[in-house]
């Protein structure tokens, strides 16, 4: 398997470059391992972190079970930081 010099994207995701197009690298990896994304699905990073490309962290959903994740993750993670009002005036 080629091994490809990554770098951040603008979303927190590692991107590559390869042929002279810009990949995803986490759907590299899941492509090597199991073969093309069906049209419509999207690859879910199971604990959240856009780095973490571990092929065990990898989930292929369809599209709109995928959005629904995102959504929870956010409000999940915007109840942990709660809303600032608790700060000593």
């Amino acid at each position: 398997m080629k091994v490809y010099k990554t770098y951040k994207h603008n979303e927190g995701y590692l991107q590559c470059r390869h042929d002279g197009k810009k990949w995803l690298y986490h759907r590299v990896i899941y492509e090597a391992h199991f073969g093309t994304i069906p049209e419509g699905h999207d690859i879910h990073h199971r604990n959240g972190d856009r780095t973490d490309n571990r092929i065990e962290n990898l989930q292929c959903l369809p599209h709109g079970e995928h959005i629904r994740w995102q959504w929870e993750e956010k409000r999940r993670l915007k109840r942990l930081k709660g809303n600032g009002d608790n700060k000593a005036t």
